[in-house]
């Protein structure tokens, strides 16, 4: 096991996975849209796609491994658009780096410019508004939480291994913040994951109301679709079955 201690991430979590080369070959496109926000595209497997998916990853930024799970969806009907809030400059590439202040550089008021630009130019694709679904990792199940309470319009929302407790370390209100998501959000706790996201916690009985849910994935840790060991069965079975929930989820709300 490669575990980090990263404090945006419960203590025992699967740390920064290198599989840039080892990943299936990637069918997506990155370019940048907008002014300069950098996006990593892949179209959808039929010719006139009505839906697409946002996603947002983790501090380690779209490895070759996020773009690998862009494309798998893309290949279940949807547009898919990886945005890349961090331009690269990723946790990794600042591992001295003080963690709130890196992650204050990446606040609301500078993500919310780049997902408006990605929803704009889905919408301008043909694709409706109301036909765009998110699906975030760890930092990215923050950035989905906070568009939403504040005002962000998604269809729907997934987040496995979600990091939204990044809200209290940036001078906010965890809670509150999930107590203002206005959307069906799936959130897929791994064993490891703070109790108030697990079924039966107050958060938990906010998002039932609005129609999402919440899974615990007990046997996996923090982390494990986007850095965990492939090569282990359960590993892999987990994320599997966790990105087929996704997909169904978003299907059929």
């Amino acid at each position: 096991y490669n575990y980090r201690n990263m404090n945006c991430c419960p203590e025992t979590s699967w740390s920064e996975r290198n599989d840039n080369g080892s990943v299936p070959s990637l069918m997506g496109e990155t370019k940048k849209i907008g002014e300069d926000t950098p996006i990593y595209e892949t179209k959808s497997n039929v010719e006139e796609a009505t839906k697409a998916i946002v996603l947002f990853p983790d501090v380690f930024g779209p490895t070759d491994r996020v773009k690998s799970i862009g494309d798998k969806l893309a290949s279940k009907g949807y547009n898919v658009v990886i945005v890349d809030c961090f331009r690269d400059e990723t946790a990794a590439k600042n591992p001295q780096a003080n963690l709130v202040e890196w992650l204050a550089k990446f606040s609301w008021s500078t993500i919310s410019k780049d997902i408006e630009v990605v929803i704009d130019y889905i919408v301008e694709q043909g694709i409706k508004r109301d036909s765009i679904a998110a699906i975030g990792f760890c930092w990215g199940g923050w950035a989905i939480a906070k568009s939403s309470s504040q005002g962000v319009l998604w269809k729907c929302a997934v987040s496995p291994h979600p990091s939204t407790k990044l809200e209290n370390m940036l001078g906010g209100n965890e809670t509150e913040m999930m107590s203002k998501v206005n959307m069906p959000f799936l959130i897929m706790p791994a064993g490891n994951d703070p109790d108030i996201l697990k079924k039966g916690s107050k958060i938990v009985t906010k998002l039932k109301e609005r129609g999402g849910n919440s899974v615990t994935f007990d046997r996996m840790i923090h982390g494990w679709i986007t850095r965990g060991d492939l090569s282990q069965h359960k590993v892999k079975e987990d994320v599997d079955k966790a990105l087929n929930m996704a997909l169904d989820f978003i299907h059929t709300v």
